[in-house]
């Protein structure tokens, strides 16, 4: 199952949505005949769908749209992948399914667990190792926005944060990444 192995992202925000509808739904309920209840019903539901529709995202959603932008990627055996906040490893171990022995994906993280549950580095080379992937996988703590690989070293950079892509747009941030040969 991909809660065991890859985690829940965010678990903080997961958890306050739930806590959050939850105690409005229980407060809606105990006073529903001291005054309108409507917006906090409202808001109760809310917040609890928020957390099923967030749950439902990070255990299935997430590999949907990895498994389509990887067919994208049009990845050759032998490419040389950076995945920037690679987590536990979800995306990084699809995407070394994908080469063959001359290819290798690189995965940065800075490994904090407020960003995804139990994000540690030996638990996503554990998860490599269990893959069998070892071989076309190296992990490397660092900053994403603070890249220390020779220019032009990678031919795809897979970033797993919408909010680095403004950050990615600057000059000389993409500089680990080979020029397209379009």
């Amino acid at each position: 199952m991909n809660i065991k192995r890859y985690g829940v992202d965010a678990p903080f925000a997961l958890l306050i949505y739930a806590v959050f509808g939850v105690s409005l739904l229980w407060h809606t309920y105990v006073n529903r005949w001291n005054y309108p209840i409507g917006i906090e019903l409202t808001i109760g539901i809310i917040l609890l769908l928020g957390a099923l529709v967030f749950l439902r995202i990070t255990t299935r959603g997430k590999y949907k749209i990895f498994d389509e932008a990887i067919r994208h990627l049009n990845l050759k055996p032998d490419s040389q992948v950076l995945d920037l906040g690679c987590g536990r490893g979800a995306l990084l171990t699809r995407i070394a399914k994908q080469l063959g022995p001359a290819g290798k994906v690189t995965g940065l993280d800075l490994w904090l667990s407020r960003d995804q549950s139990h994000n540690k580095m030996a638990v996503t080379q554990k998860n490599v190792d269990d893959l069998g992937l070892t071989d076309r996988v190296n992990l490397v703590t660092g900053d994403m926005t603070k890249l220390n690989f020779p220019d032009a070293s990678f031919d795809v950079v897979t970033p797993s944060l919408p909010s680095i892509m403004s950050k990615m747009n600057r000059p000389g941030s993409m500089r680990s990444k080979k020029p397209s040969e379009c």
